[in-house]
């Protein structure tokens, strides 16, 4: 199993305390030391890093490719979701929804991913998993669109990419991805686990249900803390309990002891190794 940095600091975003992710945001989203973070846990047991595609995570990407980070584990997330939170205030979320899903399906040929791939892949060459966001998959799996999966799970065959999906509904897309008669091998999903059934939406229990039926461990294991209602130590016992059934884990980190002890206890307790 991967151990992945994620990127919530990184944009100052906190799911449970936006006054504390503002207060840290001047330093924390400066590219400069975000890509210093996750070099630190890269070299304390970090195997990759899981993104939102954004001008600071770019950013971050040329800083590791300049000091040779260039054979590590890259997820990226497009496309990267403030562009909706802009839309969203100006059009409305029913507005929103409805012109990005007729957008989409216009695009037949899926120009509007294969930019957001092509601006990432072209610099960086290294990204071989990328996540469609969270707020597409809901919208998706919501109006019942099986031909936007399908032309998504083709598109990436094409430009030999895995592309899969990020979402706070687990059990309700993988119920619809079956339903859709689409094989769930080899796709990426990533999806909130932890003790305190935090995001993971029907419920924690139906989630880890539906987890264990997969085909292989394809899941990206994300909000382990519950946005930091958790310790560390047993939000990995918790994952290290399910272990056989994900891909990867990913843990956000904001400060230079975060980098350097999250990946270790992380690598401790939940593959039982240490670096």
């Amino acid at each position: 199993m991967l151990l992945l940095v994620g990127d919530n600091p990184f944009h100052g975003i906190s799911h449970l305390a936006q006054e504390k992710a503002r207060m840290r945001k001047k330093e924390v989203t400066n590219p400069d030391y975000a890509a210093h973070l996750v070099m630190i846990a890269l070299e304390n047991g970090a195997d990759g890093f899981m993104f939102s595609v954004s001008n600071t995570t770019l950013a971050i990407l040329e800083k590791l490719k300049d000091n040779s980070y260039d054979d590590i584990y890259i997820y990226a997330i497009i496309p990267y979701a403030y562009e909706f939170v802009r839309l969203a205030v100006s059009k409305g979320i029913l507005g929103l929804a409805r012109g990005i899903l007729m957008d989409i399906i216009r695009v037949h040929d899926l120009h509007v991913i294969s930019y957001c791939v092509k601006g990432i892949i072209d610099p960086i060459n290294i990204i071989k998993w990328i996540l469609l966001h969270e707020v597409l998959t809901e919208m998706m799996i919501g109006f019942d669109l099986d031909n936007i999966a399908r032309n998504i799970l083709k598109f990436s065959k094409e430009i030999d990419v895995r592309l899969g999906f990020e979402t706070r509904n687990f059990a309700h897309l993988i119920s619809k991805l079956r339903n859709w008669n689409i094989d769930l091998r080899g796709i990426p999903i990533a999806a909130p686990f932890n003790t305190l059934g935090f995001q993971m939406n029907p419920s924690k229990e139906s989630c880890e249900k539906v987890l264990k039926t997969l085909p292989e461990p394809s899941v990206i294991a994300m909000s382990i803390l519950a946005a930091g209602r958790i310790p560390l130590k047993t939000a990995a016992q918790y994952i290290g309990g399910l272990k056989d059934y994900f891909e990867a884990v990913a843990v956000g980190i904001s400060k230079e002891n975060h980098a350097r002890e999250t990946f270790k206890v992380l690598r401790k307790n939940i593959l039982h190794t240490s670096q």
